[in-house]
């Protein structure tokens, strides 16, 4: 089966249907087929868009997570720079507006929400597509991520 297969894995959702329970999955997940890599958010422009991925420890502990995104780009060449897009779990800026980095590691068997943002800009105008790198310490998975606005 493909579960035996992985180290981890991914289930993006929107800041709707927060993570409440960290030892189980939503049943949504297991009837999408289990790992949803791929996102398709929808934002307006001018938004600041949140939403979470559920990173599920299969087996092993998953030690210093980290979240990469590439620039979002639509069919036109208009982009959202990588720059405008975080993960709040690994990194971001504090209250005194100076950058801050932390670890972030999972435990086997363990449920992790990652609420990340995406400021999307004011002249953005139909879907930009991306990719999304999570990585850990055993393995890593990239997925799409896709806003339409």
């Amino acid at each position: 089966s493909k579960i035996k297969q992985e180290a981890f894995l991914l289930f993006p959702d929107h800041r709707e249907a927060p993570i409440q329970w960290f030892d189980s999955l939503k049943l949504k997940w297991l009837d999408a087929g289990y790992d949803a890599g791929d996102f398709s958010l929808l934002a307006q422009p001018g938004e600041y868009a949140v939403f979470q991925t559920g990173i599920w420890a299969i087996r092993k502990d998953l030690k210093n997570i980290r979240v990469i995104f590439s620039d979002l780009k639509s069919k036109s060449g208009k982009q959202i720079r990588s720059g405008e897009v975080t993960c709040f779990n690994t990194g971001g800026i504090n209250y005194e507006g100076n950058p801050f980095g932390q670890k972030v590691n999972v435990p086997s068997g363990a449920l992790q929400a990652l609420w990340m943002g995406i400021r999307i800009p004011e002249a953005a105008n139909g879907e930009y597509s991306g990719q999304m790198t999570i990585q850990a310490s055993v393995a890593a998975k990239t997925g799409t991520l896709q806003t339409v606005s």
